[in-house]
């Protein structure tokens, strides 16, 4: 006995097959756009102030002042985008590389402008904290785990999108939808709601 499917499962079946050979594409791409969002999320909320970090000792921010910091009272912010362009500061630290299923953010291994310490060694001591001598003097980092925070940020924001992305792909494959509809969650997905 030969089993036929009715146009409707037909036309089922052949959106669930194109579906599902277009998805690794995007969904690279969307990994590729969350890992920017970490990015973003690190920066912005660095130089925006945002995660209220610990802040700043007076003597600090005095000496930042003198020396002619953009925003001398920002924890971690230090010179900043001071040099447009170049990747050197601790807020513009995160680099991307592609793997397997997706995206890595981790920290660069390069100097920090300062020629101090390697970047990746700078988010360590600012993550957990450090005391760390100079001289005779000990100094104390306190805890500002900037990283941290903007990975719970995101964490967050995955999570209320998840039914909508599911949402998105029973939409496509069961109920027809068109391109429209799935361009509109992704308008959803990147805050572009109400434009």
């Amino acid at each position: 006995m030969k089993i036929t499917l009715t146009d409707k499962l037909l036309s089922t079946k052949k959106r669930a097959e194109k579906f599902q050979s277009m998805w690794r594409m995007v969904a690279m791409g969307l990994l590729k756009d969350e890992a920017h969002m970490i990015q973003g999320f690190f920066h912005d909320g660095i130089a925006k102030g945002t995660f209220n970090l610990k802040k700043l000792k007076p003597a600090t921010v005095d000496g930042k002042t003198r020396q002619g910091y953009d925003k001398p009272s920002t924890p971690l912010y230090g010179k900043g985008d001071w040099r447009k362009g170049k990747r050197d500061s601790y807020v513009n630290m995160l680099r991307l590389r592609q793997i397997k299923d997706g995206w890595r953010v981790y920290p660069s291994t390069q100097m920090h402008w300062s020629g101090a310490l390697p970047l990746n060694v700078m988010l360590d001591i600012h993550e957990k904290g450090r005391t760390i001598m100079r001289g005779k003097t000990a100094i104390k980092i306190p805890k500002r785990p900037a990283f941290m925070m903007a990975k719970r940020k995101y964490a967050a924001l995955k999570r209320n999108r998840k039914e909508m992305f599911t949402d998105m792909a029973r939409g496509y494959i069961v109920r027809g939808s068109r391109v429209t509809k799935i361009k509109k969650y992704l308008d959803i997905y990147h805050g572009k709601e109400n434009s």
